[in-house]
């Protein structure tokens, strides 16, 4: 495959924002039809690809960005839950 400039300046002006709104979408359908059990599965099947690709993550770096999320995650929770 041949990629020269214009190729790559066409993929990055694409409109992201309306790809990840469509993957939202596409996560909330799958988590109201198939619900939970089947969100988690594929969210598991997607990390255990990942492990084969990269047998090394998540590393340090990645899991104190994740630890760091959570943490942000359950303070939004506690302050709506007032």
């Amino acid at each position: 495959m041949n990629m020269d400039l214009s190729d790559i300046r066409n993929y990055m002006q694409r409109d992201w924002g309306a790809a990840a709104s469509l993957d939202d979408t596409c996560w909330r359908e799958r988590l109201t039809t198939a619900g939970p059990a089947a969100v988690l599965a594929a969210t598991d099947a997607a990390r255990r690809l990942i492990q084969t690709i990269r047998p090394d993550w998540p590393g340090q770096q990645e899991r104190a960005a994740d630890l760091e999320s959570h943490v942000r995650m359950a303070a939004v929770w506690r302050h709506v839950g007032r």
